[in-house]
């Protein structure tokens, strides 16, 4: 039995879903999630990884368009949709879709949903994405519900997977980077970190009124801003501006991965103010790298990460300058218990190899289903 595996768009500019992906495929290595017993081969598209891809078997270059064509031309029996980014069509074979948001659907209002036509062209594609699949993992109960309600799916269909932290967030004496690309970043006093692309979703916004909220009670610290720019820098860089606190945010943009690890590190912490989810990376890669988190309270994201972060609300600047005033004074949540359980069993329990073994036993009733007629 053959598995393709979708790994979509594995470049490190990408974001967070490219972390996880390759995090995922370097746990099985050469052998097929499956097992040795089976074949399987890595599809991606956008920039190849020539290293990378070595140390994971047999893999080829997709184009969305292509890909039915290429799951017969390659003899693939099933396949998973590792990436939960990206458009695709349905295939000519039992699949596993992997959703990582329906963000059009929760927030049809955001300008990138509603420019040159988004809107319609991610309703029509998720529409028969969803509905055609053998099978649908997300990670949330949220989730589950989004899918169900918007696409009629039926729950037997839906399996809920929570996202494991990637493997580098998993271990912490990662290498350093090289000493002037951090000096670069030009940072002059303690830190946030917030990594995202630069999106209305992303709602950095509310990061910058709650900078001049601290600057007004003369509490001095930075937040940093790493990410590409999805059209909404203009408008930071101008509200920075209006209020002030130019000096008080760092937008350096793409930042490699070691760099983002150690900001991470030297952070007093994350802040995640994103409108949207119900999964996100950052602050699982924060948590697994020993710093704490101030997480927006959008609809999924307790499920998600538990009583192991602090809350605010998305669009109170109040309260994100109240929790982190907080941090700024000394993180309290090493010295809390409930807090440090919550996140060593959120540490402990989300592991790509726990990841894999959930998706494993998916795919396993597909190779089931395929016996009936190959």
């Amino acid at each position: 039995m053959k598995l393709a595996v979708i790994a979509g768009n594995l470049d490190p500019e990408i974001g967070g879903g490219a972390t996880l992906c390759r995090s995922l495929l370097q746990e099985t290595k050469q052998t097929s999630i499956l097992g040795p017993e089976h074949e399987q081969v890595v599809f991606v598209n956008g920039k190849m990884i020539p290293s990378f891809c070595r140390d994971i078997g047999e893999t080829a270059f997709y184009k969305e368009k292509d890909l039915p064509k290429l799951m017969k031309r390659h003899g693939c029996d099933i396949a998973w949709f590792m990436t939960g980014g990206g458009f695709p069509p349905p295939l000519p074979l039992p699949y596993l879709a992997t959703v990582w948001d329906l963000q059009h659907r929760t927030h049809p209002y955001l300008p990138e949903m509603q420019k040159d036509s988004e809107w319609i062209y991610r309703e029509e594609k998720t529409r028969l994405y969803l509905q055609q699949a053998a099978a649908v993992a997300v990670g949330t109960q949220i989730g589950v519900q989004e899918i169900r309600n918007f696409y009629s799916v039926a729950a037997e269909k839906i399996f809920c997977i929570p996202f494991p932290v990637p493997s580098w967030g998993q271990h912490r004496d990662s290498e350093c980077p090289l000493k002037e690309e951090f000096e670069k970043l030009e940072i002059k006093e303690a830190f946030f970190v917030y990594p995202a692309q630069l999106w209305a979703h992303k709602n950095h916004a509310v990061l910058l009124y709650a900078c001049k909220i601290l600057k007004e009670r003369r509490i001095q610290c930075q937040v940093v801003c790493p990410g590409g720019d999805g059209g909404n820098l203009s408008h930071l860089k101008k509200l920075a501006l209006k209020l002030g606190i130019e000096e008080h945010v760092i937008f350096p943009g793409f930042v490699s991965e070691k760099t983002l690890q150690q900001l991470y590190k030297k952070s007093l912490g994350l802040v995640y103010p994103s409108l949207s989810g119900p999964d996100n990376l950052p602050p699982l890669e924060s948590l697994g790298l020993g710093r704490p988190v101030i997480q927006a309270d959008f609809p999924g994201a307790r499920e998600q990460l538990g009583a192991a972060v602090e809350y605010a609300n998305a669009f109170k600047e109040e309260d994100w300058a109240q929790a982190m005033i907080q941090l700024i004074k000394g993180p309290e949540s090493g010295h809390d218990p409930v807090k440090r359980d919550a996140i060593t069993s959120l540490l402990k329990n989300r592991t790509t190899s726990a990841y894999l073994c959930q998706i494993r036993n998916i795919l396993s009733q597909l190779v089931a289903l395929v016996r009936c007629w190959s």
